[in-house]
């Protein structure tokens, strides 16, 4: 990340992280889909696997969340605007990895099973995903950016350097 030369860089890089993940995530779903055989919904069967595959969805969402609040907590808010950013660019990662470790374990159990509630649970997975997505005003808001560092933002092409 210290190679990066100005906002456009970092927002395009955390993007293409952004979109390899949740475009890789629904090409899993979607293979697994259309590769099981005999794909059913019942709740009845092996309920302890749809209590750990519900379970992680849920704990990993509110664990993804806690883990990026507290990474941006150790962000120093005096540290230098790249310093800043690539905090919160390993921040993200770990959100976004979080959340995909836990629609990758349901869809995994689907495929296993054929049991379309791990779907429901990878989709509520999924939706968490496509809400994460980060944009300048989210970063901005999230980072607590003064009116100086929000230049860059407004002047993507500007180099930190020129901070």
């Amino acid at each position: 990340m210290n190679r990066l030369k100005n906002f456009y860089e970092f927002y395009k890089t955390v993007n293409i992280v952004y979109f390899a993940i949740v475009g890789g995530l629904l090409l899993f779903m979607t293979t697994s889909y259309f590769l099981s055989v005999q794909q059913n919904f019942d709740i009845n069967t092996n309920q302890n696997q749809i209590i750990l595959g519900g379970s992680l969805a849920i704990i990993l969402s509110f664990a993804a969340q806690y883990f990026f609040r507290i990474s941006l907590k150790k962000i120093d808010t005096k540290a230098d605007i790249k310093d800043k950013f690539s905090g919160y660019f390993n921040a993200f990662i770990i959100k976004l990895a979080l959340l995909e470790g836990a629609a990758m374990v349901n869809i995994v159990f689907f495929y296993a099973s054929a049991n379309k509630i791990y779907l429901i649970f990878a989709g509520f997975i999924l939706l968490l995903l496509l809400l994460a997505k980060a944009n300048p005003d989210k970063i901005s808001t999230e980072l607590k950016l003064n009116s100086e560092e929000k230049a860059y933002i407004n002047q993507p092409e500007k180099y930190f350097s020129d901070f």
